[in-house]
């Protein structure tokens, strides 16, 4: 079994991403969007944040985070946050340190 890679987004894991994406916005729990990505508009928001990270294993995405500013212009700090993982990766007690590892810090 190989390893989990933390990959910087690119367009070849879009619409694995772009899944992952809107299957947690469906859910209504964790992220404030209420409106599902198409390709177009996940390839321009994922692509404009100031880092999108894919957990990638066995050619597969098993989750992704993105790091954003929490403000504009002189007060902007990257400070916010988000990740996200797959419904299998939630469930499956094997899979805890895939997660464990997408939550580990990148420097930018």
């Amino acid at each position: 079994m190989s390893e989990i890679e933390i990959l910087p987004f690119d367009s070849t894991h879009l619409e694995q991403l772009i899944k992952i994406w809107n299957s947690i916005v469906a859910q209504g729990e964790t992220f404030p969007q209420k409106e599902p990505l198409d390709m177009k508009d996940g390839f321009s928001f994922f692509s404009n944040q100031t880092f999108t990270g894919l957990a990638v294993k066995d050619l597969r995405i098993l989750g992704f985070y993105i790091l954003h500013p929490n403000n504009i212009g002189r007060c902007s700090k990257i400070a916010n946050a988000s990740y996200g993982v797959t419904r299998i990766c939630r469930c499956s007690p094997h899979s805890r340190k895939d997660v464990q590892k997408l939550q580990t810090p990148v420097t930018v």
